[in-house]
This record gives structure tokens, sequence and C-alpha cells, in this order.
């Protein structure tokens, strides 16, 4: 089915997007916000090729401009939550300390009730207390270019996963084997009990399918 706009095309991708089951089992997890916390959160670096989401922009026309999506090759950064039963966590979330990024995901409160999956950018450095509710602004993780993206799946599914594009040149664009500090949240709460696992190390894809760069240069030039 062709789609009519923008947003379609967005939300089209996003039912795409996720990496390999091969590839989620190498990435590594982050610790645990509560010792009731069934959740297993983890977190890394894989690519996608944008060729079906470039070739529904340039059918839109004047709806979607290609040359907006030039500096994104399809590096991503992944959040994938999973548990072996349904979880009965309110929320899980991670916040990112480089790029005060915060994903998180609300589940369903009932078996086929839908996750909510939301993103913002924090205004406070995360840690331990931080972001609470008034330090960011969350939005449906809808767009992985300009936030993130997510396709929601149900409670009874027993997982989520959430990603986000990396823009070339932009200051948090880490390679694969990248450090950095990330925070496991109960998503943006009032008084939050984050915990941090340092130097956590970003596993990834050593390299993009190889047709990626050379259908994003036809489409521009």
């Amino acid at each position: 089915m062709s789609v009519t706009t923008l947003q379609g095309a967005l939300d089209a991708l996003n039912g795409r997007v996720v990496p390999a089951t091969a590839e989620l089992n190498l990435w590594n997890a982050l610790g645990k916000t509560t010792t009731a916390n069934t959740v297993t959160t983890k977190v890394g670096l894989f690519g996608h090729d944008l060729a079906a989401f470039l070739k529904d922009c340039t059918a839109l026309g004047s709806a979607c401009d290609v040359a907006n999506y030039k500096d994104f090759s399809g590096w991503a950064i992944g959040v994938n939550w999973s548990s072996t039963a349904a979880p009965t966590n309110a929320a899980d979330g991670v916040a990112f300390k480089e790029s005060k990024e915060t994903v998180q995901v609300t589940w369903g409160t009932t078996s086929a009730a839908a996750n909510n999956v939301q993103s913002g950018v924090s205004s406070a450095v995360p840690a331990a207390g931080a972001p609470t509710t008034s330090q960011v602004t969350l939005a449906v993780a809808d767009d992985a270019f300009g936030a993130w993206g997510a396709k929601a799946k149900v409670l009874s599914d027993n997982g989520q996963f959430a990603f986000l594009f990396l823009k070339e040149g932009a200051a948090f664009y880490p390679e694969a084997g990248a450090k950095t500090s990330i925070w496991a949240t109960a998503g943006a709460v009032a008084s939050p009990a984050n915990v941090e696992t340092a130097d956590f190390v970003l596993v990834g894809a050593a390299s993009l399918t190889a047709a990626t760069s050379v259908i994003v240069a036809s489409l521009l030039f």
C-alpha cells in the first residue's frame, strides 16, 4: 500500500525497522531499576537500509524533501526491552548522559492494550534523580530522524523496541565499540531512582548494506 503523507512514510518505516535477532543477542544490557523489575533493557547500534523510506519520500513530492535526509546513512541506536512474561512495571526507560536523550515505554494496562512509546531531550544531565517529569517534555516516538521511532506493541508481546537514526556530523554519533554513560529509568517520574551503567559499550554492526549510499546518491542528484 502506498503512503500519502510524510507521517505515513515514517509509520511504515517504524514497522520495518528491527535488528536481526543475532545482533540483538550481542547487545549489552543495562542494570535494572528495581529488584522486582523483570524487564531486560538492551542498547546497541545497527544499520538499516533507508531505500524504501527514501522511495516513499520521493513519491510524496513536495510533501517530503529527500534532501532533509542526506545526512542520515541509516546508522542507528536502538533500545530493546524484553521480558519472559508481561511486564508488571508501569514504565521502563533509558536516558543517555552524553546527549540527554531519553526514551521510555509505558506498558499497556491489559494484555491487548498498546504500549505508549515516548521520547524527549532532558534539560538536565541524566543522573540518579534526573530527568524528572518537569525536566523532559515527552512526545510520541514516531519520527526516528527528529526524535525516536517505534511501532507500538501490546503488553502481551512482552517487549518493545525503539530506535533513533544518527545524523552524521552531530555531536552524538557513536561508532561500534564506543563507550558512554546510560541510565536505566522507570520512566520520567517526579522522584526518579535511576541506575547508571557507566562506560557502557555500544555493540553494533560493522557496516550498512553496500547499496544504501548508492541509493541515497541517486535520489539526491
